[in-house]
């Protein structure tokens, strides 16, 4: 229980230091397969315990683990068997090009998972909220920190037009985390009608880190989710009023858009680039390549609807799909949308299970804050921020990394471990709720 406490903490530093060069590589999944496998082998062997799982949404997970690992094992028999012997005994490229990146597809995906299985099986319902906002405290003043080093002193030096990702690999793995914290700390800012200084002040840090990491995705994520939460706090009338004004300053900018094109700052021009509709559309712009990108993810969505491609193959075959009828072979590149890139690669009822575990996750969170007073704001907070981080995964994939895997699935498990969906029915003998 320490150890995977321990373990979750750890990860925005580690991702930091990997970042700042102070590691050579990231230990995080070495560090969870040494968990996991001391941890099964003690439950079953030791405490001989099952790990079956008590819930819909830990069926729903072992189903899309089995489809993640016969996904694995279809690729690997396209190969002669020395071949992969020989892979897997001598070297596996972690790149996405090579064949055998699928393994470490598989594994990344599967770290996630995993993850959730051992904290619905041991950790108590009461007692991961407890420990969970500590946890949250952390991350932030981790992520605080970081950030504040590469706002400051450009360590570690910004790349490709973003001004701020680090303690994470890119600028858009950054905003999806950074805005599901930012919901989170802003709901924790409500309590008993008065405002709460410190975690409001983590919020204003979170929504100044948005703005400044030049993610569009991640501000439109923000501004949809706020819209929401504006409307489920204040009322239509309130929804109606903060729509309509980012719309006039949409409008407002597009009508006159020398406000932004003849700025030399590095920010404005990159939110002219994908605020002016102009410059949107025009060939050559980012969502162009992305509208490629989704092309051929249909394509290998229709050519293989129910099994995918295999897990790990859309960066490597990709360019000789397409479902429109200009095919794109000078794009290689992911999808920039997770949900095309999973369904490509795992097939449409994969797609289905995880969209699944997400609907079973929300009716979880919201039972959670209809029948218990304890943690409101803390909970709403936190379905709020995993809503935001959904929306970026509609033009990111944040999951293919696998310091996102940890925290997604972590968060997945705070909103849903303390209610059961199969009733509240607890199973003391398998050790969870």
């Amino acid at each position: 229980m320490w150890s995977l406490c321990a373990f979750i903490i750890c990860i925005p530093l580690v991702s930091g230091l990997r970042q700042i060069g102070l590691l050579p590589v990231s230990p995080l999944s070495l560090w969870f397969a040494c968990i996991y496998l001391a941890w099964i082998t003690k439950r079953i062997f030791f405490d001989k315990k099952s790990i079956r799982s008590p819930s819909i949404i830990g069926n729903l997970i072992d189903t899309l683990s089995a489809v993640v690992v016969i996904s694995l094992i279809m690729i690997i028999l396209q190969y002669p068997l020395d071949y992969v012997g020989y892979r897997m005994l001598s070297y596996v490229r972690m790149r996405q090009d090579d064949p055998m990146f699928c393994m470490f597809a598989a594994f990344i995906l599967l770290q996630g998972l995993f993850l959730y299985r051992i904290m619905e099986l041991e950790v108590q319902g009461k007692t991961i909220l407890e420990w969970a906002i500590p946890v949250f405290y952390i991350h932030a003043v981790t992520i605080i920190f970081f950030s504040l080093l590469q706002i400051i002193f450009n360590i570690p030096p910004k790349f490709n037009e973003a001004i701020l990702f680090s303690p994470f690999s890119d600028v858009h793995s950054y905003g999806s985390y950074v805005v599901l914290l930012f919901f989170l700390f802003l709901g924790l800012s409500f309590v008993k009608g008065k405002i709460h200084k410190l975690r409001t002040l983590f919020a204003g840090f979170f929504f100044c880190f948005i703005l400044l990491s030049t993610s569009v995705s991640t501000v439109a994520a923000l501004v949809i989710t706020s819209s929401i939460f504006v409307a489920y706090k204040y009322g239509a009338r309130w929804f109606m009023t903060f729509s309509g004004v980012i719309l006039a300053g949409l409008l407002l900018i597009n009508l006159y858009p020398s406000i932004l094109e003849k700025s030399d700052n590095l920010l404005i021009q990159r939110y002219a680039k994908r605020l002016i509709v102009k410059t949107v559309i025009h060939p050559g712009s980012p969502l162009t390549g992305r509208s490629m990108s989704a092309d051929q993810a249909l394509g290998i969505i229709r050519e293989y609807p129910l099994t995918g491609s295999g897990i790990g193959t859309f960066y490597r075959i990709s360019h000789f799909y397409h479902y429109s009828d200009t095919p794109h072979p000078e794009r290689i590149e992911n999808a920039h949308n997770y949900y095309l890139q999973f369904a490509a690669d795992l097939g449409i009822p994969a797609l289905l299970l995880l969209f699944s575990i997400t609907y079973f996750v929300y009716t979880a969170g919201i039972n959670n804050v209809l029948r218990d007073a304890n943690f409101k704001n803390f909970r709403k907070g936190l379905i709020f921020g995993l809503s935001a981080y959904l929306i970026t995964m509609l033009t990111g994939h944040p999951l293919l990394l696998s310091s996102q895997q940890f925290l997604f699935w972590f968060v997945i498990a705070v909103i849903s471990i303390h209610y059961q969906l199969i009733g509240e029915v607890t199973h003391p003998q398998d050790g969870a709720l």
